[in-house]
């Protein structure tokens, strides 16, 4: 006997079992779960194997019991082999088993915990979207029965009574309908069905909450639960995420601060979070997270470039544009190879020359260059015929082009390469640190590393020496590495690796 529903589950967990089972009675959705459907005689393993395969879906109902629980975990293991659409329902922020983590990472998840009211109701709600079926009625309790006189009940009107704990917009269908005040009730008019709702906090649109609801003939409280939802986003973005490498070559993010590994090792590649998302590649394929790990924009593209202005570089079959934070194509993807938009402007290579564009795609400055930085301070450092030097947003020529190569101008010096050596220029190009190091980083905080035969130290913008060059490179360093931020740089010294203050001294 074919199921729409497979229900994996601990039986610690029981009455939220229950309480689904019922749901999904009343919603006519058919299930197996494990307390009755197994006859006597029979074979427990081989037939938890049919239902699973005779299912369409598996409900994993996830919680501390039944990520411990090994007849849960390979149950998930055979739903995924035998590719079942999986939802999983965490009763709880328990971290999914190792086992079955790679099969559930990227999956929508049901949180029951943050959304009691109503997360049994979405449940219910994305099983019928994924079954296609339409709104369907079912017989109701007595108490509950239309009297023999009433109208047709899909076109009565019912109520639903919402209270947000947080002043927000309501939106049905994408429609605006109402504001509410926190921690006040108001009764919506709906007529009887299915319905998307979407509540936007009037404070800050980033919180926010949508779902499915399907209104019954009884008149319900639906409890919004925005607070929760704005203090998660509050304290991701108070975390410093830096990614990490392991020794196989995968990458993760931890916080900085603590060391609390946030988002596992598991990407080929993965850049610096910026603006909240960070592009990672995963087999072969680019695309973008949030730091909750979630996979935010989908994993498709042949390169990705980092956030910068509300918008990212992407490259797909050799061709390069800009996407937005929703992954919504804003510049087509056309050109050859493109830098991160700066100041409102963008680098973009095309038929082998660099020129610079606006957000709207428009040419700002003509495709005549053999290779550009991005603009910052108002200048961007540009190379042509071989030599680099400065222009500024008009075009116009700021310094002459002589130099072997150019950084981008950083609290007013720009660091340059002449004759083989590295030093440091000022806007009307005269030389203010001179040019005798072997290798330097752009000025940050005040500082910038330097490099004389093959140790590393820190100036500042008079080049004087204020750490002394003592320090070994960083082996696989990130973004902050190398400089100073937030009043700290890692350094290197006989085979360790740390941090110190701007002082010189070692940060524990």
């Amino acid at each position: 006997m074919t199921h729409d529903v497979f229900i994996s589950y601990s039986r610690a967990d029981a009455k939220i079992a229950d309480d689904i089972c019922t749901a999904f009675d009343g919603a006519g959705i058919s299930y197996w779960i494990d307390r009755g459907g197994i006859a006597v005689g029979e074979a427990f393993h081989a037939v938890i194997v049919r239902a699973i395969k005779e299912s369409r879906i598996t409900v994993f109902i996830s919680s501390v019991n039944s990520n411990m629980s090994e007849y849960t975990i390979k149950e998930i293991v055979i739903a995924f082999k035998n590719k079942k659409h999986i939802i999983p329902f965490c009763l709880d922020e328990e971290p999914f088993a190792d086992r079955i983590e790679f099969y559930l990472c990227d999956l929508d998840q049901l949180q029951y915990y943050l959304h009691r009211e109503f997360a049994i109701q979405k449940l219910v709600g994305d099983i019928n979207r994924i079954l296609g079926r339409k709104e369907t009625s079912h017989s109701t309790p007595p108490e509950m029965s239309p009297t023999p006189a009433a109208p047709d009940t899909q076109a009565m009107q019912y109520f639903l009574k919402i209270r947000p704990n947080l002043a927000c917009q309501v939106f049905v269908d994408g429609e605006p309908k109402t504001k509410v005040e926190a921690d006040k009730i108001i009764k919506l008019p709906l007529n009887r069905g299915t319905f998307f709702l979407e509540f936007v906090s009037v404070e800050n649109e980033a919180d926010k909450y949508s779902c499915e609801y399907r209104i019954s003939d009884m008149e319900e409280l639906f409890s919004v639960d925005l607070l929760s939802i704005k203090k998660e986003r509050e304290r991701l973005e108070k975390l410093e995420l830096e990614r990490f490498e392991d020794n196989n070559g995968k990458y993760g993010f931890k916080d900085r601060n603590t060391g609390e590994i946030v988002i596992p090792l598991k990407y080929d590649i993965a850049w610096p979070f910026s603006e909240g998302l960070a592009g990672v590649k995963l087999n072969d394929n680019y695309g973008f997270i949030d730091k909750t790990g979630k996979e935010v924009i989908p994993l498709k593209y042949d390169f990705a470039w980092t956030f910068s202005e509300g918008l990212a570089g992407v490259e797909l079959n050799d061709n390069c544009g800009f996407i937005d934070k929703i992954g919504k194509e804003i510049i087509p993807l056309k050109y050859d190879r493109a830098k991160h938009f700066s100041e409102g402007i963008a680098g973009v290579q095309l038929n082998g020359k660099w020129g610079f564009i606006d957000k709207t795609d428009r040419e700002m400055i003509p495709f005549k260059y053999d290779n550009v930085w991005s603009f910052t301070e108002g200048l961007a450092g540009v190379e042509l015929n071989g030599k680099w030097g400065f222009i500024d947003k008009t075009g116009k020529e700021i310094t002459l082009f002589k130099y072997d190569y150019a950084s981008s101008f950083s609290e007013g010096l720009a660091l340059v390469q002449l004759n083989g050596k590295w030093g440091f220029i000022d806007k009307t190009d005269k030389a203010m640190i001179p040019f005798k190091y072997d290798y330097a980083y752009s000025f940050s905080e005040g500082l910038a590393l330097v490099q004389l035969n093959g140790k590393r130290g820190f100036i500042d913008k008079t080049g004087k020496e204020i750490i002394p060059l003592k320090y070994d490179k960083i082996n696989n360093s990130n973004a902050y590495d190398d400089v100073f931020f937030r009043g700290r740089a890692k350094v290197k010294l006989n085979n360790e690796e740390f941090y110190i203050d701007k002082q010189g001294n070692r940060i524990n």
